[in-house]
């Protein structure tokens, strides 16, 4: 979307009438691709999608969406939960909808489009859609874990992601990730000026920073490193599956990128988040002791 953006050929802030036309839902008229990638477009998240065929398709996971656009009937009919601009609320379906404008502008279909802009140029060869991961040999399995007895584990059922393509139906690995966190730091795969306008935390309407310092796709925080590296700012942003989580976090000033990938769940996100910070912490002092 970043790429898409500098080539001009999606406006941020203009609506998405200006792209759709007709547009899924009359209540996305107004909606701005800069509302739906912070999060402040009012598109509900799963557990309030109130398109109750929706929500029983996207507990299900059963069902094969060969085209992003076919994904948005299940929540096209669904209301928006607040004012545009407004609030920050979560929202897959929002990632979603952002698929289907990408694939709109650029007159090919999204997975093309993440191919030949991504995948390929970056060579994030073990990178694809979960829907097509039965090709793919040596494939993790993904494990249920008891929340009380975190001994027990049992394989997750088989589950089809197809519909939420975009915000969390791919399969990757930690090296294709850090491949995809290092292209930030490269000044001819992204303008700085691009970068600059994706990490930037998004306001809302009443001209505060939204509650989780969320940019264009990423969260923005503030890391506190051993000594001596210190305090630093890291861009980052994490998922959840079935029986599986993932974090890519960039720091900047040190120009790196870690990820971290487990094929289960944990009941806190940052019990495993945080060792991404705890890998920077060992790989930057060694980098540093072996430069000195």
């Amino acid at each position: 979307m970043a790429q898409l953006v500098a080539d001009k050929m999606i406006d941020l802030d203009a609506p998405l009438s200006y792209y759709f036309n007709p547009i899924a839902n009359p209540a996305w008229q107004s909606v701005t691709a800069r509302q739906l990638a912070s999060h402040t477009s009012g598109l509900p998240h799963y557990k309030n999608n109130t398109d109750l065929i929706g929500l029983y398709k996207s507990i299900a996971l059963n069902e094969q969406f060969d085209d992003v656009t076919d994904a948005l009937e299940l929540f096209d009919s669904s209301e928006l939960l607040f004012k545009l601009g407004t609030q920050f609320s979560y929202s897959s379906y929002g990632t979603v909808l952002l698929s289907a404008l990408m694939q709109q502008v650029s007159g090919s279909t999204y997975l093309d489009v993440m191919q030949q802009r991504v995948f390929s140029p970056l060579l994030m060869d073990a990178t694809q859609a979960e829907s097509q991961s039965n090709k793919t040999p040596n494939q993790a399995t993904f494990y249920w874990q008891n929340a009380s007895q975190s001994h027990l584990l049992r394989p997750w059922r088989s589950v089809n992601l197809s519909h939420r393509l975009a915000a969390g139906g791919f399969l990757s690995t930690p090296s294709d990730l850090v491949k995809l966190g290092s292209a930030y730091l490269n000044p001819h795969y992204l303008s700085d000026e691009i970068k600059s306008l994706f990490w930037t935390p998004q306001k809302l309407a009443n001209g505060q920073v939204n509650e989780q310092n969320y940019a264009l796709g990423w969260r923005v925080g503030e890391a506190a490193l051993a000594a001596p590296l210190g305090k630093t700012k890291f861009i980052h942003h994490g998922g959840v599956s079935r029986g599986s989580q993932s974090l890519l976090i960039v720091l900047p000033k040190y120009k790196t990128a870690i990820a971290i990938n487990i094929n289960t769940n944990t009941e806190v996100f940052w019990d495993f988040g945080k060792i991404s910070l705890q890998l920077a912490e060992i790989f930057l002092n060694n980098h540093s002791a072996a430069i000195n």
